[in-house]
């Protein structure tokens, strides 16, 4: 993990809270085929400790067999912190840095300090 404090499983959920501006989770290692997956699917449930709704953009970044994570290995999506659960499907076969063996994920959950992060799951969807 980086920027984030607390780590632990509940009720079958990851559970954090963010320390900076930088937060990310980073996935195991994995061998999946980039082309047989167009989107990857993530469950997610942010909390703003005032209750306060708000949106912000998380980043789901990928590293294959041969490329490293990066910036051009990734995708940007909006996310909302108001509470409640949260399914986004992110398009990653859009990108063309999407192929080849993904060996890792890495979910940066969004830009803000303090919000308490409730990820359910990341699964790769055809």
């Amino acid at each position: 993990t980086m920027d984030l404090t607390a780590l632990r499983a509940t009720n079958g959920t990851l559970v954090a809270r963010t320390t900076g501006n930088d937060p990310a989770l980073f996935g195991p290692p994995t061998q999946a085929r980039a082309g047989e997956f167009g989107s990857v699917v993530v469950r997610l449930k942010l909390e703003h400790p005032a209750g306060q709704s708000f949106k912000d953009t998380a980043q789901l970044f990928w590293r294959t067999s041969r490329l490293p994570e990066s910036e051009a290995s990734s995708a940007r999506f909006e996310v909302v912190g108001d509470g409640q659960w949260h399914e986004y499907n992110i398009p990653v076969a859009a990108n063309r840095r999407w192929r080849g063996v993904i060996t890792r994920l890495r979910l940066d959950p969004g830009n803000q300090a303090g919000v308490q992060v409730h990820l359910d799951s990341i699964r790769l969807s055809r």
